[in-house]
């Protein structure tokens, strides 16, 4: 049975484990300094649109704020690179479709009213709730699709043209829409790799609230009127992309960091997100043994930090360097909750805590 997205090779294999679903576990004792595993690049993503002139949109180099001249000719405004070679890589990854879908989506950006913050502490959202959301944007969504693809032979319906107006003019979500976008291309130009995140687990509220779950939907139906029609089925279909990659997203992704590593730290800048679905087997640890992760472009190196026995599991940390040195383990706790919705027993914090006495 396949139990991961993760190619096994001599160093490692997939277990099932009592406390984490699948992990990573040594068949061999390995040294310090040893590269275990490098993923495949990342597809789906997005760099913030704050930065999206100062980041490559292919490679994701940052040079200290300076702003990135070279653009695609497809989409001059919705992308920036830092060669040219990085620009003919983007585009031949995305293709035509998706090089006019990222210029349909700046021209509206551009115009559109910008949503406004999230309330703080603002209460979850049942399964329940979820459901009937989406159910409603799927029958709006559909409208706005029959509008579209009918308005080239007969005239719309008042229902469909009211759809697809109600869809031009809600809030722009910038980096939900940007996110969401990389998605559809991604299930569009490489289906066998987005398939990859149906494999994750997938959280089934994987919203923080109301607003942010409205914010899913709008771009959905905002996504619906705006890009090319060859890039979308049904509105149900797209809807399940959708839907996809915000449960994996939920405890899967990795930020975007800029400075030596691209991993989080307090003298870099956070640039964006991504999923990368065969790093994500990869279990926390407070004290981690692939201490070393490094991402050097789209993709994410894995090294051991120390010597490593055989059958023991090989962990990454989602906490950043500075909070696994400086903050106890009730701090670390309070994030790993906060963030990614469990509580950290591993061999650290049961030992500072006083639990495993």
């Amino acid at each position: 049975m396949t139990l991961s997205t993760l190619a096994e090779n001599e160093l490692f294999e997939i277990r099932l484990t009592a406390w984490s679903g699948r992990g990573v576990f040594a068949r061999q004792p390995i040294a310090a300094g040893t590269t275990v595993y490098v993923t495949d690049p990342c597809s789906v993503h997005v760099i913030y649109r704050i930065f999206r002139r100062e980041v490559c949109n292919w490679c994701w180099a940052y040079d200290n704020g300076q702003t990135y001249k070279i653009t695609s000719d497809l989409c001059p405004q919705a992308a920036y690179f830092c060669s040219d070679g990085c620009k003919e890589l983007w585009e031949r990854d995305v293709g035509s479709l998706g090089c006019q879908a990222w210029d349909k989506l700046e021209a509206w950006l551009r115009k559109a009213k910008k949503a406004e913050d999230e309330p703080a502490d603002a209460p979850r959202l049942s399964v329940l709730e979820v459901d009937n959301a989406w159910v409603k944007a799927v029958a709006l969504g559909t409208l706005v699709l029959s509008g579209r693809r009918s308005s080239t032979t007969v005239a719309t319906s008042k229902a469909e043209r009211k759809a697809l107006m109600q869809a031009q003019g809600l809030a722009a979500h910038d980096d939900v829409l940007s996110f969401l976008l990389s998605a559809i291309i991604a299930a569009h130009a490489h289906p066998n790799s987005f398939a990859l995140l149906r494999t994750l687990e997938a959280v089934e509220v994987p919203y923080r609230c109301a607003e942010h779950l409205a914010a899913h939907t709008d771009s959905f139906l905002v996504l619906l009127a705006l890009l090319p029609l060859d890039l979308l089925s049904s509105a149900a279909d797209v809807a399940d992309i959708i839907r996809t990659v915000a449960r994996a997203d939920a405890h899967n992704s990795f930020g975007i960091w800029s400075g030596p590593g691209g991993v989080a730290s307090s003298s870099g800048e956070m640039l964006g997100y991504g999923t990368w679905p065969d790093a994500s087997f990869f279990n926390h640890s407070c004290a981690p043994v692939l201490g070393a992760r490094v991402r050097e472009g789209r993709v994410w190196k894995f090294v051991t930090s120390r010597d490593v026995e055989m059958d023991e599991e090989m962990t990454i940390s989602y906490l950043s360097a500075e909070e696994l040195k400086e903050t106890d383990v009730t701090a670390r706790r309070a994030v790993l909750e906060r963030a990614w919705g469990f509580r950290c027993r591993c061999a650290r914090c049961v030992e500072e805590s006083g639990e495993g006495v």
